[in-house]
């Protein structure tokens, strides 16, 4: 890895002017090995001047051609501030060298805690991927969730692809058991997680309808919307097992063709949505006047749009509507493009109209479905303001069936549960 004097002072000067695109043509047409390139780019960046994000994204690939130990060692100079660079090549860096540092390193990070959260992120992801038992992945993603709430809030789903096949199948039968049954409203990291075995998590969900699912089964809602539901939405590959299997199950088990109706209302493709309907038509719709209601606006390809414009349109849906229908207008709400403008619309609702028991219980299905800490926050310092008891005991109620963790919920049940405080949070 030999360049002389003069070569370096070449690249020195390039770095000086921040003309990066010179450095990318050097790297495009080998002139220099992506080992000399980073060596030299990072043991200068000192005289680099700040650019925009983007211009400095040009040398990425150089840093991701280099060979993982050279980079790192280099790297770690700029990550610990030993040599200073501008801010946004130090952006750049810290992922890349995040995810190559050895795992007991973020697993140290992890335990001590950082103040960036990027990097408790990278970290998370590094950690899991080394685990190869799925009970120990299980346990470790729950403590670091415990730990960190905002990281179940935030990383998506958790990729298990490096485990071994069996023990994926373990992973996924854990997660349905114990996230997805066990829990009113599972969180949306476990729901995104499983939907991501496509026809595995699908089958399992299937299972448990033919031998476990009752009548008035509360799961049944819940796995028919947020499993197969998705499940058909997301894996196309699929989707003509799914309909046959769906089909299958509408015709050997009428306890939950109620569930399978409305749950195909779910389903975004018209198409496959149209010939489920036309299935259950064959075999038979309950005579129920809603299920027809169903039937007609799947089949005609048109669907009743709630148009949000103010706080007083928001208002008049609640007092027209009652509570059984919430679900349905804050789910249409939400459907909405304009989330930024939800948001403050939630919160003059809360503010004009926050003492009436319709709009607390369209609050509590708002957050029920949200699976936001940022809406049960505002509720909460709606709260402290007016301190409603009825309003206290059904936010209680809700954190203890969602498991929400917030500084604010943290706060709120020091003050007013701290019994389910311990139960969250653990002893202190």
């Amino acid at each position: 890895m030999y360049i002389s004097n003069q070569e370096i002072q070449k690249i020195k000067n390039v770095l000086r002017t921040s003309n990066l695109t010179v450095i990318v043509n050097w790297f495009q047409h080998k002139k220099y090995s992506p080992e000399i390139l980073t060596k030299v780019i990072l043991r200068n960046a000192w005289l680099m001047k700040p650019i925009h994000y983007k211009k400095m994204n040009a040398l990425k690939p150089i840093f991701e051609s280099c060979k993982p130990k050279l980079f790192l060692e280099i790297a770690e100079e700029i990550i610990e501030n030993k040599i200073d660079a501008p801010f946004d090549l130090k952006r750049i860096l810290e992922p890349l060298y995040y995810r190559n540092i050895p795992v007991e390193k973020c697993e140290k990070i992890l335990e001590d805690g950082h103040n960036d959260f990027t990097i408790l992120k990278i970290c998370f992801h590094r950690t899991i991927r080394d685990i190869s038992s799925s009970n120990e992945l299980y346990r470790r993603a729950k403590e670091y969730f415990r730990r960190y709430p905002k990281l179940q809030e935030n990383i998506g789903a958790i990729d298990v692809t490096h485990l071994e096949e069996n023990q994926q199948a373990e992973f996924v039968k854990t997660i349905f058991i114990d996230e997805i049954l066990s829990f009113e409203e599972p969180q949306q990291v476990w729901l995104n997680t499983f939907n991501r075995f496509g026809k595995t998590a699908f089958d399992l969900a299937i299972a448990y309808f033919i031998n476990y699912s009752e009548f008035k089964d509360p799961n049944q809602k819940k796995i028919i919307n947020g499993v197969i539901a998705r499940t058909v939405n997301t894996e196309k590959a699929n989707r003509d097992y799914f309909v046959r299997t769906l089909v299958i199950l509408y015709r050997k088990n009428p306890v939950i063709r109620f569930s399978l109706i409305f749950g195909v209302r779910r389903i975004h493709d018209p198409h496959i949505a149209k010939k489920l309907i036309q299935e259950f038509q064959a075999i038979g719709i309950p005579d129920v006047s809603v299920m027809y209601e169903i039937r007609d606006e799947i089949l005609s390809g048109t669907k009743n749009e709630l148009i949000i414009e103010s706080v007083e349109d928001i208002y008049d849906e609640i007092r027209t509507n009652s509570a059984n229908n919430h679900l349905r207008y804050v789910s249409q709400i939400f459907n909405q493009k304009d989330r930024n403008n939800f948001r403050e619309l939630f919160k003059t609702l809360l503010s004009e109209y926050g003492d009436e028991e319709i709009v607390q219980d369209f609050i509590i299905e708002v957050l029920r479905r949200q699976n936001s800490s940022y809406y049960l926050n505002i509720a909460l310092d709606y709260w402290n303001e007016g301190q409603d008891e009825a309003f206290k005991r059904k936010l209680l109620n809700l954190i203890k069936a969602r498991q929400f963790r917030s500084e604010a919920v943290r706060t709120f049940l020091c003050e007013h549960d701290f019994q389910l405080h311990s139960k969250i949070y653990g002893r202190a």
